[in-house]
This record gives C-alpha cells, structure tokens and sequence, in this order.
C-alpha cells in the first residue's frame, strides 16, 4: 500500500511534463503537491527501499518545495544499502533543475558511486542542476 501510494502520487507530477499541460492543470498540480510534499517527506525514512526510491521519484516528478525536498533528496542519494534509493533520489534532483544547486557537491560525489546505475543517472541530474543541456 505504501509502495503503490507513493507511485500514485509521483503520477500526479507526470502533469509537469506534459508539453501540452495547461495552466490550470499546473496550478492543480501545485496545490495537490503542497498537500503532497509533508507526507512524502516523511515517508523518507520507510523501511522498504522500494518506498523510499518510490518516494524519492514522487518528489521529483512533483517538483514542489525545493527548499524542503532537495535536502531530504540528497541525504536519499547518499544511502549505502543499494542502488535504488540513490538512483532515484539523483533523478529526482535533476529534476529541479537549478533549484536544487545545493546538491551539486553530493552529485560530484555520487559520481564516484561503484554501482553504474547511481553514476549514470547522476550524470544526468548533475548536468540538470547545472543548468546545462
């Protein structure tokens, strides 16, 4: 149940993407991510790994509160038990873009992650938070 709420809630920031979304589907968006974004946070610290880097997609695709989600996201990628968890989480900070520069420093160091898994989708997020294309 938990796995799959996270799911459905990270669903909701799909919207984001959407080249064709409206401004009100994102103003939708932004107000069902303010009720979002506390419960996820919490959800942090699940038991289940697979929580965790479903919550830590949900953050990222929803793209809300930086200012609360990034430094959770970035204690996320700094998680040694698996791949998962840090994968997601540096996904989830390239999606904020330049609203996540405060973790540049753990994205440099994730880069060294032994698991190509978290490297690779490190690399991307770091040239996102970079503002690069």
């Amino acid at each position: 149940m938990r796995r799959e709420t996270a799911a459905a809630l990270g669903g909701l920031g799909v919207i984001r993407f959407l080249t064709n979304s409206t401004p009100h589907q994102l103003d939708r968006l932004r107000s069902q991510a303010e009720i979002a974004i506390p419960a996820l946070i919490a959800a942090c610290d699940d038991s289940d790994e697979l929580v965790r880097a479903r919550v830590a997609t949900a953050l990222g695709l929803l793209g809300q509160k930086p200012e609360l989600a990034v430094p959770v996201l970035i204690k996320m990628l700094r998680e040694g038990n698996g791949w998962r968890v840090p994968a997601a989480a540096s996904r989830a900070l390239g999606r904020f873009g330049t609203n996540a520069a405060s973790a540049i420093p753990a994205l440099k160091e994730a880069l060294n992650n032994t698991d190509r898994r978290v490297s690779q989708a490190t690399d991307g997020a770091l040239a996102a938070v970079q503002g690069k294309p």
